[in-house]
């Protein structure tokens, strides 16, 4: 992440499904950019999806 000198910070910005079986789509952002996104049934699965995306985005770039 140094190469472009920001933390990733993560949002919910989905939530769906029944309370008793909600999932959560989560966006990863570097410098106020999206470089992935990720649904899960907590917000950590969705967060991980979302960093394996991220991760993989910035592998090819």
């Amino acid at each position: 992440m140094a190469k472009y000198g920001n933390i990733p910070r993560y949002r919910t910005v989905e939530e769906f499904g029944p309370i008793h079986d909600r999932s959560f789509m989560v966006k990863v952002y570097i410098n106020d950019q999206v470089y992935g996104g990720g649904v899960g049934k907590s917000k950590k699965k969705a967060e991980q999806e979302a960093a394996i995306e991220a991760l993989n985005k910035l592998k090819h770039d």
